[in-house]
């Protein structure tokens, strides 16, 4: 596996926030005593609600990822950038696709098989 696909599923892999899981399994924000306040406010929140809380925040996590992704596809593509790894050029679009076009289309499902 190209090591622009390793880093793709490495951030699919943090791309569900920790707070979603807590909100869907204990009802809470976060355990932090410094946003209780945010706990109070979520403990009035009906099963609706915090599903649609739960989807904001997990929206929220994905674009700041894709937003980074495209940073860093914007400064590779003008040659400003290059990635290396273990000493070696990385091609991140060596696929035909963006890293962020890699990590959107993960996201909706697709799989590496439908890339070049």
């Amino acid at each position: 596996m190209s090591y622009s696909r390793q880093l793709v599923e490495r951030l699919l892999g943090i791309a569900e926030p920790i707070s979603a899981a807590l909100l869907e399994q204990e009802g809470i924000y976060s355990r932090a005593e410094s946003e209780s306040w945010i706990n109070d406010a979520v403990a009035t929140m009906n099963a609706e609600q915090r599903e649609a809380l739960i989807t904001i925040v997990t929206r929220e996590r994905q674009q700041a990822l894709l937003d980074a992704l495209v940073v860093l596809d914007e400064d590779l593509g003008s040659g400003d950038l290059e990635l290396v790894y273990e000493g070696l050029p990385v091609d991140v679009d060596a696929d035909g696709m963006s890293l962020y076009q890699q990590f959107l289309g993960q996201l909706a499902g697709d799989d590496w098989s439908s890339l070049r």
